[in-house]
């Protein structure tokens, strides 16, 4: 970003950080807001219900 300004225009331009290359610490930080997506990380509980399905299907058949 340049004075609040994306100067990439596609995946095409942007170098992707490689593991070689990152920072061996990392700081992570969480602010409280109102704004979607909210939460600490990615939600557990929509997927769980089709997961035990077809879990509870692949046994029984």
């Amino acid at each position: 970003m340049q004075g609040g300004v994306v100067q990439q225009e596609n995946f095409h331009q942007y170098n992707i950080l490689r593991m070689r290359n990152a920072p061996l610490n990392i700081e992570t930080h969480f602010i409280q807001s109102e704004y979607d997506p909210t939460g600490l990380g990615e939600p557990v509980l929509p997927p769980l219900m089709p997961a035990v399905s077809n879990a509870i299907f692949a046994v029984n058949g």
